[in-house]
């Protein structure tokens, strides 16, 4: 004997019979692969009984309808094929719409800093999920979804709106035509029920045989009967959801108000992707040299396009070849802060549109591993101050002073006036000459003529 439970039972939403309807068939027996069997849930379109209002119940039939809604929206999150359809926050303007066009799968958004803001990206990740494999594909979301509001708000326009109006209402005279069809049909259909009926009464009750002949055909004559008009009530239940001239009227103002609502800064980004998913069933990606598009639209129709594929921030960041082959050009007379200098006087700017700097040239110059002025400098024999003074005979200060008077040739090879000189080769420095006090100007005698004056 089954206890009594102390409390009654909470109400259940998922479970039509505590709002007051009476259902029967609602699961199915089935075998498993172990041949054991199980218990299948059915589809309430496929239930064999259904009786809403039959009984009290604990809740409305309404709210019982708006309770499944909701569990069939918080299930989605938790399911591969329909994650992500209920609208979030975030700029991802096809958050829970995208499939991937290499394994079918739903592509998740993926957020990312960049200059203050949260960039969108597509990712497919669902082999790394539930395989820890790799990502399938992924690309930056803003390009795709300029692309596909440009084409909703394309499809919105008041030219595509009458065509498609226009198109609706040769579908409806099309449909009143297979309705008279129809009609026919039935009408012809419920006189052969009748014509079986009356041959069933005018049977002689002793003939069975011949009773049952023509009660079977009266059975089958009224089978198809009744299938026949459900599917006329079936159709004419879908014919009734056609446009009328009311709600045509409404749908040309809204598509006039359509681009200023859509392109409005107060509007979020919950109700774009709200009004994108009452026009756009699902887009599949896929992501080669370009990135290819394609919508599925509510009611079936698909169109296809694609955009450019953005290029990875390593590309954009990189320097042009044309930029680098001027840079070593330059380098041969030239320091950083002159060539920095001249790229901005011929209009070449970084990846930034910034002009060039010091700075800014150094780290180009290191990353292509150009050599340096003073690299280049001594490679083509130049000397330091040092260098020459230990040639002269004579200390790093003179040498430096006999450079800014011309007696020495050097080259700048920095901006805080760093030189190199070119060797003096055999050469004296004048004794007696450029004293503090006076007397003559320093300069420079071959060694030869000092042996000339010796002898």
């Amino acid at each position: 004997m089954e206890r009594d439970r102390p409390f009654p039972r909470a109400p259940d939403s998922a479970q039509p019979r505590y709002a007051g309807a009476f259902a029967y068939g609602r699961t199915r027996t089935a075998y498993n692969a172990k041949l054991k069997s199980v218990q299948l849930r059915v589809a309430r379109s496929d239930w064999q009984v259904l009786i809403p209002d039959a009984h009290e119940g604990y809740i409305s039939w309404a709210e019982y309808e708006r309770n499944q809604t909701t569990l069939e929206q918080n299930a989605a999150g938790f399911s591969p094929g329909l994650r992500g359809r209920m609208p979030r926050q975030g700029s991802g303007l096809l958050q829970g719409r995208l499939l991937c066009g290499r394994c079918g799968a739903r592509m998740r958004v993926h957020y990312e800093p960049f200059e203050g803001r949260l960039r969108p990206y597509y990712v497919c990740n669902e082999a790394v999920v539930r395989h820890a494999g790799k990502h399938c594909q992924w690309v930056r979301g803003a390009p795709v979804d300029d692309a596909v509001s440009a084409l909703l708000l394309e499809a919105m326009a008041p030219a595509a709106i009458d065509v498609a109006l226009a198109v609706q209402q040769e579908i409806t005279q099309r449909v009143e035509q297979a309705a008279a069809l129809r009609g026919t049909q039935l009408q012809r259909a419920r006189y052969e029920a009748e014509l079986a009926r009356r041959r069933y009464l005018k049977v002689d009750p002793d003939n069975r045989l011949v009773a049952d002949a023509l009660e079977a055909d009266w059975n089958a004559r009224l089978r198809d009967l009744d299938a026949l008009q459900r599917e006329h009530e079936r159709q004419n239940e879908a014919d009734r959801s056609l446009l009328d001239e009311p709600a045509q009227k409404r749908i040309r103002a809204l598509a006039a108000d359509f681009p200023r609502i859509w392109n409005d800064e107060r509007t979020g980004a919950v109700e774009r992707k709200r009004m994108l998913g009452l026009l756009i069933e699902d887009v599949t990606l896929l992501v080669d040299e370009q990135v290819n598009i394609h919508i599925r639209w509510r009611g079936g129709r698909t169109q296809s396009l694609s955009v450019t594929r953005p290029r990875p921030m390593s590309v954009i960041r990189k320097t042009p070849a044309q930029v680098v082959a001027l840079m070593n050009e330059l380098l041969e007379t030239a320091n950083d802060q002159q060539i920095a200098a001249r790229l901005n006087e011929l209009g070449h700017r970084n990846w930034r549109g910034e002009p060039f700097t010091l700075k800014k040239v150094m780290l180009v110059r290191r990353t292509y591993g150009l050599k340096n002025r003073y690299e280049r400098l001594r490679e083509s024999g130049m000397l330091t101050g040092e260098e020459v003074a230990q040639q002269l005979g004579v200390c790093a200060s003179t040498v430096h002073q006999l450079g800014r008077k011309g007696i020495l040739k050097r080259n700048r090879y920095a901006t805080n006036h760093r030189y190199l000189y070119e060797p003096p080769g055999n050469v004296r420095l004048e004794k007696g000459a450029g004293s503090r006090y006076g007397g003559r100007p320093p300069r420079l005698i071959v060694a030869q003529q000092l042996q000339q004056g010796a002898s």
